[in-house]
C-alpha cells in the first residue's frame, strides 16, 4: 500500500506521513517540558487535518490519551517524572491546531452537507473493510504485502512483538511491587527501583498509545454509519505503526535465532556473524514473499481516464452529453478536456454531468437520443 499510494497523486501517502510525524512529536511533547515539541505537534496536526478529514480521528486519539494521562498524573504525582507536560501546554497546542485549521472549517461543513456528504449511499467496492472476518482478513492481507504468505509472516511478527512487549512490561511490573512491598514508599528513593519503574511505565504507556492509535480509528470508522464504505486506503495512516510492531517482532526473532545459532557454531568469528547471517536469511525470506505482489503491482494496468475522455470527445456528436459517477470524475473530465482534444467539448461542467443516484428516463436532452457514460471498472 505504501508503494502504491506513494506513486499516485492522492492524499493518502501524505496522510500517513503527517500522522506519523504528529504521533512522534506528541510523544516527545508529553515526555518533555518544552514548548517547541507542542508547537511542532500542533503544526504537524494542522497540516494533517488539511490533508484529509480522517486526520480528525488520529487527532482525537492523541487528545483522549493526553486527557487520560493528565488524570493519571493527578492520581499518581510520581508519574510527572516521566510525563512532565502540563495541561496548559496541551490545551495551548490543541487551541493552536484548531486556530490553524479554522480557515478550512467552512469547506469541511460544505463537504459534509453536500449531496455526496460522507459518501452518499455508495455500494460495496474493491478494498472495502467491514465488520466481518473475511473483510478484516482481506484488509490485514493488504497491510501485509497483499498475499497470504506475507499476511502470515507479517501478522506473526506483529503478534510476537505484542507478546514480548507485554511479557517484558509484566515482568518489570511484577518485580517492582515485590521489592517495595515491605519498605513501602521509601523504596522509591532507591535509584535502581526508580529507574526500573520509570522505564516500565514509559514502555507501558507507549504501548497503550500505539495500540489505541491502531484500534480506535478502525473501530470508529467501521462503527459509525456514514453511508460510505471504508476503503483500505482510508486506513493507510495506521500502516506505519503496524509496520513498527512488525519490525520489532522481526528484530526479536533475529536476536533469538542468532543466540541459538551462536551456541551451535564453534569458531568464534562465526559466532560474531550469527546475527548478521540470521538477519540476511529472514530479510531474504521477506523479499521472496514480497516480490510477487510488488511485481504484480507494477504489471497492473491503471485506469486510463485520459484516453477514455479522448475517445468520447473524438466520437461524440453535437448535442450529446456525458455522464460520470462522481464529482472528482467531473473535475478530471474538465482537466483532460483542457488538453485540446478534437470534436465537441463534452468535458465542460454543463456537458459532463454527474449521474443521479436513481437515473430516470429523461436524462438525455430532447435533441439527441445518445449519451456517454464514463465510469471506472475493475475487472475481477
Amino acid at each position: 500500500l505504501h508503494i502504491r499510494y506513494a506513486q499516485e497523486a492522492r492524499m493518502y501517502s501524505m496522510l500517513a506521513f503527517f500522522s506519523l510525524l504528529s504521533l512522534y512529536l506528541f510523544w516527545r511533547a508529553i515526555r518533555a517540558r518544552q514548548l517547541r515539541w507542542w508547537f511542532g505537534f500542533a503544526l504537524a496536526t494542522a497540516l494533517n487535518l488539511y490533508t484529509h478529514q480522517l486526520a480528525l480521528l488520529v487527532f482525537g486519539v492523541t487528545i483522549l490519551f493526553a486527557l487520560w494521562l493528565l488524570l493519571r498524573t493527578r492520581v499518581r504525582p510520581d508519574l510527572k517524572a516521566q510525563f512532565p507536560f502540563q495541561g496548559r501546554y496541551f490545551l495551548g497546542a490543541v487551541g493552536l491546531t484548531m486556530l490553524l485549521y479554522l480557515p478550512m472549517v467552512p469547506f469541511l461543513l460544505e463537504g459534509i452537507m453536500s449531496p455526496e456528504g460522507l459518501g452518499g449511499t455508495s455500494g460495496a467496492v474493491y478494498g472495502e473493510v467491514r465488520w466481518n472476518l473475511d473483510s478484516l482478513v482481506a484488509g490485514l492481507r493488504l497491510f501485509s504485502i497483499g498475499n497470504n504468505a506475507g499476511m502470515v509472516v507479517y501478522a506473526g511478527f506483529f503478534v510476537l512483538a505484542l507478546v514480548v512487549l507485554l511479557f517484558r512490561i509484566g515482568m518489570a511490573r511484577g518485580k517492582l511491587p515485590a521489592e517495595r512491598s515491605e519498605s513501602g514508599a521509601n523504596a522509591l528513593s532507591q535509584p535502581d527501583d526508580r529507574g526500573n519503574e520509570d522505564c516500565c511505565m514509559r514502555d507501558c504507556y507507549a504501548l497503550l498509545l500505539l495500540l489505541g492509535w491502531l484500534v480506535l480509528p478502525l473501530v470508529i470508522l467501521l462503527s459509525v454509519p456514514a453511508g460510505h464504505g471504508v476503503r483500505i486506503r482510508y486506513l493507510l495512516f495506521l500502516l506505519p505503526v503496524y509496520l513498527l510492531f512488525v519490525a520489532f517482532g522481526l528484530c526479536v526473532a533475529i536476536q533469538w535465532l542468532a543466540s541459538r545459532l551462536a551456541g551451535l557454531l564453534k569458531p568464534a568469528f562465526l559466532q560474531r556473524w550469527a546475527q548478521v547471517l540470521v538477519a540476511v536469511v529472514l530479510l531474504g525470506m521477506l523479499v521472496v514473499i514480497d516480490g510477487p505482489s510488488v511485481a504484480a503491482y507494477y504489471a497492473e494496468e491503471k485506469q486510463n481516464w485520459r484516453d477514455s475522455f479522448a475517445l468520447v470527445q473524438n466520437a461524440a456528436q453535437p448535442g450529446e452529453v456525458m455522464f460520470v459517477s462522481r464529482l472528482h470524475h467531473q473535475t478530471g473530465a474538465s482537466f483532460y478536456g483542457s488538453l485540446g482534444m478534437d470534436g465537441p467539448d463534452l468535458t465542460t461542467v454543463e456537458n459532463a454531468q454527474i449521474l443521479p443516484k436513481e437515473p430516470g428516463e429523461d436524462l438525455l436532452p430532447a435533441a439527441t437520443d445518445r449519451g456517454w457514460l464514463v465510469v471506472p471498472v475493475r475487472e475481477q
